[in-house]
């Protein structure tokens, strides 16, 4: 009997109690108990830390959901990375819990306080800390850290609609700035291979105690002012006032018209709320009458922008981005999710990568190139192998070597992935061969011995 096709649905922004959560997908019979069903897939995108409410209560329910998630199989749970994730090892990358609070008590006391910028003058603005990333602690950096070198958290996937229509998903979107850093890659996969790319080469470069560094793709916040770029920025009509928000270097904001055109996206990060503060001039009738909530259309085709409630099919020469933050922190109650037919990844596998065991400090994340590198190394180990295993007689003689090197695989031995579970086997001898016999003489004759008739 054949395997059941796996259902996807896409969670915007689970910025909300762990409770919720379950509630969300029990109402949309997505759980068998508190697991996802078999049959099921959910890929997260991203942001799940700080959302209102007591900001110990808040962390601890945020790293419920992302343990909950992570606790999945790779080929059901996607996680891809939000602002407020890669938060915990950028800005926060050096401060300890003691540290955080006593700056988030300067930044309540008194924003513009010069006790807050002369102690953390190398932090985010005192706004951000107090409100934005009001959760912060040590032990969610330790998380987002595991996560991420592990390869269960990225930047992008590649999804199929029921349609056969490509989507990207990321946590806020691309748009021609971000391809245009990445070399211009084409595509939804091709894109989410780059995206995730540049993410293993910025792990590679990481240190254990370091801030992780995506710049110039995504800028983090430092020195007083805020963050911008890939999972920051959000969709608006530019107003007077807000340039700061549209600084080319680390942008907060982006023109509609600035999506790809013929590239379908669903992502989170922006609520209905926010668009309607944000694009206002752009929202049918309908979307101006919902005040939260709801899955939406950002769409723009011949630089006509158009926001509408619903998720509208993607037309063909347009530039369509799926907004799915459903802002969850409110309430569940009329929240529904955006089912896809397929979730990919690299190499078009559903789920996610194979995860990897956390790095050592220093080292090196499983890259594309270090994989080839092994394999191209074990075939060598793997021909030293078969050479060691041909009979004696059969090797042209040559000069005795002092001996295998400390890694080189003794005869009989199995080399490659899974040698130690293959039994030990008897080094191949040549066959044994019978000794030559003399042929048979005549016995000797005396000289007076005479011969017979026969003779």
């Amino acid at each position: 009997m054949p395997a059941r096709r796996r259902r996807w649905f896409l969670l915007g922004d689970p910025q909300t109690t762990f409770a919720r959560v379950l509630d969300l997908l029990r109402r949309h019979q997505l759980l068998d108990g508190e697991r996802l069903r078999p049959d099921v897939g959910l890929v997260s995108l991203g942001d799940h830390f700080d959302f209102h409410g007591d900001p110990i209560a808040v962390g601890l329910e945020g790293e419920r959901v992302l343990s909950w998630l992570a606790s999945h199989a790779p080929e059901q749970a996607v996680i891809l990375a939000g602002n407020h994730d890669l938060a915990r090892v950028m800005e926060f990358a050096a401060i300890d819990d003691a540290a955080f609070a006593e700056a988030r008590a300067l930044a309540l006391e008194d924003p513009a306080a010069q006790g807050f910028r002369t102690r953390y003058g190398d932090l985010p603005p005192p706004g951000v800390i107090a409100g934005d990333f009001h959760s912060f602690t040590a032990s969610q950096r330790a998380r987002v850290s595991a996560l991420l070198r592990a390869g269960r958290m990225r930047l992008a996937a590649r999804a199929l609609r029921e349609d056969g229509t490509e989507l990207l998903l990321t946590h806020a979107g691309v748009t021609a700035r971000e391809l245009a850093l990445l070399g211009e890659p084409r595509g939804a996969g091709e894109i989410a291979a780059a995206l995730n790319g540049a993410l293993d080469r910025a792990l590679a470069a990481w240190r254990e105690g370091e801030a992780l560094s995506l710049a110039p793709l995504h800028r983090a916040g430092a020195l007083g002012v805020e963050g911008g770029g890939l999972l920051y920025h959000r969709p608006a009509h530019r107003a007077e006032g807000d340039d700061a928000a549209w600084d080319a270097r680390s942008p907060r904001r982006f023109d509609p018209r600035a999506l790809p055109v013929g590239l379908a996206q669903a992502c989170g990060h922006t609520g209905h709320a926010k668009c309607r503060a944000l694009l206002w001039a752009s929202m049918t009738d309908e979307a101006r009458g919902v005040a939260r909530g709801g899955l939406r259309t950002l769409s723009v085709r011949g630089g006509e922008v158009r926001y509408a409630m619903g998720l509208e099919a993607h037309a063909e020469g347009a530039a369509t981005l799926y907004l799915l933050d459903a802002d969850l922190s409110r309430g569940v109650e009329d929240a529904t999710l955006m089912e896809v037919a397929e979730v990919c990844t690299r190499g078009g596998r559903s789920g996610a990568p194979t995860p990897r065991p956390p790095a050592r400090p220093g080292s090196s994340p499983n890259t594309v190139a270090q994989r080839v590198a092994r394999a191209a190394a074990m075939i060598q180990l793997v021909e030293v192998a078969a050479s060691a295993q041909t009979p004696r007689r059969a090797r042209p003689r040559a000069r005795r070597s002092p001996g295998p090197s400390p890694g080189a695989p003794r005869a009989g031995h199995r080399v490659g992935p899974g040698a130690h579970l293959a039994p030990r086997r008897a080094p191949r001898r040549a066959p044994r061969r019978a000794p030559r016999r003399a042929p048979r003489r005549a016995p000797r004759r005396g000289p007076l011995q005479a011969r017979s008739p026969r003779q």
